[in-house]
């Protein structure tokens, strides 16, 4: 679970270059706060406890091996859902072997699972024979209500098609945080293996690693489209309008990338100053949440529930520490706790 958040705190001191307003100036004194809410319907780690938890913990780990193979075997007969997330757990997502038995997952499905339209629509970018007008019409549905899935569709589009695609992801309601969106089908997946409180830890830190690694999101669409801002014109509200709904997400990453795109979109270091106040806020918690993450059992379960900026305003209110920095802090820059 550090791990992830590690990766999240690194990048943003990488990103923190940027955290300057546009005329170069350091950001300034304060913080917006951010204040998470727990969404609906969001999936919980079950609080389960059998037998097995009063046996010695090599050997709840060997029966835990043994059990996640069974799982793989029968969820790699599943539908279309669970083939996905055995190929997941199994490490060939990503991967240009399985790329095409990733589209033949969407085929089968219809269309109507996003999780398998978005390891699809990545699969078709790297796949020189994917059948890329089918996928594009399987997709067309629920690419409406999310962005991502848009510019994942414009990716392997024709060109003729683009700035249509492009005008309709400004246009979506929601960035959907493809991160949050595998973990919970994997632990949707494999919550027959949490027989006990330790393995249900290990398999919700096992599943956020995995999503971890198969949903980074790809940024290098927004950089070439979103260049730094010179004048507001259409491209630029479209920009801004798509940094806004991924600042929204919950996800830190996907959250501080929004704000790093928010604030190279900005005309002036006043317009810019939000941006860098709650890019500074993000930052400081992270860094603040990485080295006490693991101590906390609990954690996982909030994730679920909250998400991971909700959650990690959980675990720090539980500490007693601070959700905004002092005044003169900046990203990267040792925190004092």
């Amino acid at each position: 679970m550090r791990r992830g958040l590690t990766v999240v705190a690194a990048m943003l001191s990488a990103m923190a270059i940027t955290a300057c307003s546009p005329d170069g100036t350091r950001a300034g004194n304060g913080a917006q706060q951010w204040d998470a809410s727990a969404p609906a319907e969001e999936p919980s780690l079950p609080q389960s406890a059998n037998a097995n938890s009063r046996l010695p913990a090599s050997t709840q780990d060997r029966a835990y091996d043994a059990a996640r193979q069974q799982l793989l075997s029968a969820l790699s007969g599943g539908s279309s859902r669970e083939r996905l997330a055995a190929l997941m757990l199994q490490g060939r997502v990503p991967g240009a072997q399985s790329a095409e038995v990733l589209v033949g997952l969407l085929l089968a499905d219809g269309g109507r699972d996003p999780l398998v339209a978005t390891q699809a629509l990545n699969a078709c970018a790297s796949w020189e024979a994917c059948p890329r007008e089918q996928v594009l019409a399987l997709t067309a549905g629920l690419a409406t209500e999310d962005a991502r899935l848009q510019l994942l569709r414009l990716a392997i589009s024709e060109p003729g098609a683009h700035e249509a695609l492009w005008e309709a992801a400004a246009q979506a309601p929601a960035y959907v945080d493809p991160i949050r969106l595998h973990w919970a089908a994997l632990l949707e997946a494999t919550e027959p293996l949490a027989t006990t409180a330790a393995l249900d830890h290990r398999r919700a830190v096992e599943g956020l690693a995995v999503a971890h690694a198969v949903a980074m999101p790809d940024l290098t669409m927004m950089k070439n489209r979103c260049p730094v801002a010179e004048e507001v014109n259409d491209r630029v509200l479209q920009c801004r309008q798509l940094a806004l709904l991924m600042a929204e997400s919950s996800n830190m990453l996907t959250a501080s990338v929004g704000l790093l795109f928010l604030r190279r979109q900005a005309l002036s270091p006043a317009e810019a100053e939000p941006w860098n106040q709650l890019y500074r806020q993000l930052s400081w918690q992270a860094q603040l949440a990485t080295p006490v993450i693991d101590a906390e059992a609990a954690y996982p379960r909030q994730m679920a529930r909250l998400g991971e900026r909700g959650a990690i305003t959980w675990l720090l209110r539980q500490r007693g520490l601070p959700l905004s920095p002092p005044p003169h802090w900046q990203p990267g820059q040792p925190t004092g706790y």
